[in-house]
């Protein structure tokens, strides 16, 4: 098995993983390697960083935690979003421990009724608020334009980059959710340009 075309820019890899039932299955992983300037911005990383094989630790496998869960996993609902940087300590005092976050003002969910979505909601809340946030507001496109079954995922994405540029969103940072039945599931983090349209 070989991978012949590649567009994206990106690494790629292939692998095979058995279900469980011992039949295999070839498994492409494509990674994106990004650097971020001092103002936030992601650019693409001029050398990206093959995926990973193999689960990685930071330490001894026995003793320590996993920084990087491999790359082809043989089911993955979820994407990956590793964050790997470096802090200048204040007054030359050593740095052991940075605290980091993903801070986000509103939300944009593809739900139209069913629980998982809204379940989903709930462990956004706890995962993501690591303090207490007086109104995190939650858009749900179905309510105004019905279940859009694939659609709903871009049409939401579409309201809050409106509600964005507009400036009727409750902050410049929105999150936007979207998935299909088989639990396979995506989110997308849009920020308000420093200097928005008038």
């Amino acid at each position: 098995m070989e991978i012949r075309s590649n567009t994206t820019g990106l690494a790629e890899g292939l692998s095979t993983q058995s279900d469980v039932d011992g039949r295999e299955h070839c498994v492409v992983a494509i990674v994106g390697t990004y650097h971020a300037d001092p103002s936030g911005q992601l650019h693409l990383a001029p050398e990206q960083q093959p995926p990973t094989m193999r689960d990685v630790h930071h330490g001894d496998p026995a003793r320590t935690s996993v920084a990087m869960e491999h790359d082809f996993a043989l089911r993955k609902p979820a994407t990956d979003v590793i964050v790997v940087g470096r802090a200048v300590a204040p007054n030359g005092e050593l740095v052991t421990d940075l605290p980091v976050r993903l801070e986000v003002d509103g939300r944009v969910s593809d739900a139209a009724g069913d629980g998982y979505a809204f379940k989903e909601q709930a462990l956004l809340l706890a995962r993501l608020l690591r303090e207490p946030k007086p109104s995190l507001p939650l858009l749900l496109p179905a309510t105004c334009l019905g279940d859009m079954g694939v659609a709903a995922g871009l049409c939401g994405v579409v309201l809050a980059t409106e509600a964005i540029a507009c400036r009727q969103a409750p902050g410049p940072r929105t999150i936007c959710f979207a998935g299909n039945t088989e639990g396979e599931r995506a989110a997308l983090v849009l920020t308000a340009p420093t200097n928005p349209r008038t």
